[in-house]
């Protein structure tokens, strides 16, 4: 059996958001002619501006495993995670998502999410970098804990407050 026809749209969201930024600063109200100008069908830009649609993306919410809102806080656990060095496999991301919606979501998902959000990567964590064992001496170490020590007596914070300490990889 023939595959059908892919449909790939030669216009982007960015396309029709120029083009309504185009029509709201007043510079025509022709809307046929800033749809050729902006490479964008008269009729989805039409209905842009008057209203009557929305972005896929916020039309479709409803359908979506994950509502915009939990998605933006996903993405800024995904960050974090990378921030401390534990950076997300796919495994670990889906059992997320499957704890956040109830169920678990399709085995495609993570991928599309991935094309979403371009600026996050999956990685699997990794050893000690060189450069951070290089840092890792007993100077280094003497220094930190002299900082420690005058930030806590400037403070007037006592010892036993001082918690979350982590001394994985002292030697």
């Amino acid at each position: 059996m023939p595959k059908g026809k892919i449909y790939r749209r030669p216009w982007t969201e960015q396309n029709i958001q120029d083009a309504i930024d185009y029509l709201r600063a007043g510079h025509t109200k022709n809307v046929t002619k800033v749809a050729a100008k902006f490479s964008v069908p008269r009729y989805t830009l039409r209905n842009r501006w008057l209203g009557l649609h929305a972005p896929a993306r916020r039309a479709h919410e409803r359908r979506q495993h994950l509502t915009n809102a939990e998605e933006h806080v996903l993405c800024d656990w995904i960050e974090h995670r990378s921030d401390i060095a534990r950076p997300l496999n796919k495994r670990t991301l889906i059992r997320k998502v499957e704890r956040i919606i109830g169920r678990k979501p399709s085995p495609k998902w993570y991928r599309r999410f991935l094309k979403r959000h371009p600026e996050l990567r999956l990685g699997k964590p990794s050893g000690l970098d060189p450069k951070q064992a290089q840092c890792f001496n007993r100077a280094t170490i003497n220094e930190h804990f002299v900082q420690l020590g005058s930030v806590l007596d400037e403070k007037k914070i006592p010892w036993e407050n001082v918690y979350n300490m982590d001394e994985k990889g002292c030697q």
